[in-house]
């Protein structure tokens, strides 16, 4: 048995040892300039309606790119919303800002074929300005060995985004991870264990919109255990190499295959993802999101469970206590207890206040800011609507949207419902955008 513990541990050695030096041997691939082309397409079939998309750096916490796309103010019902004020390119106005969150294995392209969707509902609502933002890490500017992936960290990044976009009121849309960053964004008494300060809430926010992913995923697990079988992905991301070396080949377009209803995803999105994951860092950064939250999340009570085996079996020894010591300290947020030192960034992910913040975000999410709306994919094969609507059920999820939450599953959707059916997913938003204006 020692010789098989200590072969594994020398082979988890190696894989990591050899991720870490491709890491360091990356060539970067910048994948901004085909994510805009594909919204300059879409663009130039609306000459009427929409600008022409432009790349910005959006500054914070965290610097990302995100594509901006105006919309012609050229109907009363727009006008009647937007006010010229300041400089920009001449002249700009105040904005209704839709801000969009992709998710994975994605990028802020797949939201091209919905904003085409979008022109056709322009006297509907009163969006002014369209933002696509690139998540932390899905771009070479952005990643890096001090950086770390926790969902509410990247959510206390965004909330300073939308008034250097001159956002008067903002509508936020997120799918998969993006839909998480959403809610954290929408939460405005977000909290670690020992401080109470706000962490992520939007002054302005007019409405939120998650895809696939709802709040309370634990619950909807717990009351749907086939969900485990399906978030295998997760577990296998915790492993060093291995996870990376299938998405830069097949992976990607396996999952889409899987997610999706359509056995043939849209090439365009996928050779675009797939590009973009040519990057070692890139592809480090999107394992990382899984690897900081549902690893971390996972470490505690894993921790505890054989700590707590061990003492019933054996009794109490250095080991056992080694282990409840471990499991409790990543409860508490060390960096705010007294070091005036900032965490090694290795450890962040475990033991910081953003990481208490994000355990607790996951575990005990808060009540969510303004009016809600959830969608999913009836044929999702990666989170499946029955999880959802699990994750929804029950008295206590009504407490989680005071101001008002509505949940659609759409027929014929899957995991991306946003490619599958971007004529419907915009209808959706059209509809719920013009009653929260």
């Amino acid at each position: 048995m020692g010789r098989v513990v200590r072969g594994c541990l020398a082979l988890l050695a190696l894989l990591y040892a050899a991720d870490f030096g491709l890491v360091l041997l990356d060539v970067p691939h910048d994948p901004l300039p085909s994510v805009l082309a594909q919204f300059q397409t879409t663009a130039a079939k609306f000459p009427s309606i929409y600008c022409s998309p432009r790349l910005m750096t959006l500054h914070g916490r965290r610097d990302v790119s995100a594509v901006v796309i105006d919309r012609k103010v050229n109907d009363a019902k727009t006008r009647v919303h937007a006010s010229e004020e300041t400089t920009f390119e001449g002249k700009h106005t105040a904005h209704q800002c839709a801000i969009f969150f992709h998710g994975f294995p994605d990028n802020a392209a797949s939201f091209a074929p919905l904003l085409g969707a979008l022109a056709a509902y322009t006297l509907n609502h009163s969006v002014t300005r369209f933002i696509f933002v690139a998540l932390p890490g899905y771009e070479p500017a952005s990643t890096g060995f001090q950086k770390e992936y926790l969902m509410t960290s990247i959510a206390a990044a965004m909330q300073q985004y939308p008034s250097q976009l001159d956002c008067v009121r903002t509508h936020i849309v997120g799918h998969d991870w993006g839909a998480i960053i959403a809610a954290a964004v929408a939460t405005p008494t977000l909290s670690s264990n020992l401080t109470s300060s706000p962490c992520c809430h939007v002054e302005g926010l007019a409405s939120t919109t998650l895809m696939a992913v709802p709040p309370r995923m634990l619950t909807g697990l717990l009351a749907h255990p086939q969900q485990i079988l399906l978030s295998w992905y997760m577990l296998f991301f915790q492993l060093p190499l291995l996870p990376k070396l299938w998405l830069s080949g097949p992976g990607v377009s396996f999952l889409w295959r899987s997610w999706s209803p359509s056995d043939t995803p849209r090439a365009d999105v996928v050779d675009s993802v797939e590009a973009q994951f040519s990057s070692w860092k890139v592809l480090s950064a999107a394992v990382s999101y899984y690897r900081h939250n549902v690893g971390c999340l996972l470490l505690v009570p894993v921790l505890l469970l054989a700590a707590s085996i061990r003492l019933l079996s054996r009794g109490m020894d250095t080991g056992v206590l080694l282990l409840t010591l471990l499991g409790l300290a990543l409860l508490i947020p060390l960096d705010e207890l007294s070091s005036p030192l900032p965490l090694p960034s290795v450890l962040s992910p475990l033991f910081s206040g953003d990481a208490a913040r994000n355990r607790l975000f996951f575990l005990d999410p808060p009540p969510l800011s303004g009016p809600v709306l959830i969608l999913a994919g009836k044929e999702d094969g990666c989170i499946a609507a029955a999880t959802v609507e699990a994750a929804l059920a029950g008295p206590t999820a009504a407490s989680l949207f005071p101001d008002g939450h509505r949940v659609s599953i759409l027929p014929d959707c899957g995991h991306f419902l946003h490619m599958d059916a971007p004529a419907l997913v915009a209808a959706e938003l059209a509809a719920w955008w013009s009653n929260h204006e």
